[in-house]
């Protein structure tokens, strides 16, 4: 008799919540003791609006930089959103291997693997401050998975680093 296989159709019996229960305590294991140095998720600010004596001025006047031309008018930028979640955080340092143009580094990129619940609620973020660099999205590769348990990666890339 054949094993059954998921590839057929056929039911296997993956334990997928206990697969995902000893993920994220896996994540939870490794995250930083300090909640400042855990990462963060930065997601785009919504811009910037016009206030008139704490009222929004939906259709301000502004020249091509955004100022408002109604000097009583004022100009308030909205902070970017950030959210953690749990995930594997993999730093790939700045390595000597490899072809570089003059005047071009390498950068150091931040792997971070993802549950698939977890991904759904950071998909779309600009950024990542980790331990107190920040890095930007550069790709996500195909992700992986086993059965109907869901793995996503992210990569991004160092902007500034301490």
């Amino acid at each position: 008799m054949a094993l059954p296989s998921a590839s057929l159709g056929l039911p296997v019996n993956f334990p997928t919540d206990a697969f995902n229960t000893a993920i994220r305590f896996a994540m939870q294991m490794g995250a930083p003791l300090d909640p400042d140095k855990r990462p963060k998720f930065v997601f785009p600010s919504t811009g910037k609006t016009y206030w008139k004596d704490d009222v929004l001025v939906v259709n301000a006047r502004t020249d091509r930089d955004g100022k408002p031309l109604n000097p009583e008018i004022e100009t308030r930028v909205a902070t970017p959103v950030t959210k953690t979640v749990d995930c594997a955080i993999t730093v790939e340092r700045v390595g000597a291997g490899g072809e570089v143009s003059v005047g071009n580094f390498n950068s150091t990129r931040l792997v971070v693997t993802l549950l698939e619940k977890e991904w759904s609620e950071v998909v779309g973020c600009e950024s990542v401050e980790y331990n107190g660099d920040l890095y930007i999205y550069a790709y996500e590769p195909e992700n992986v998975g086993l059965f109907d348990a869901g793995v996503h990666t992210f990569i991004f890339n160092s902007k500034d680093e301490t």
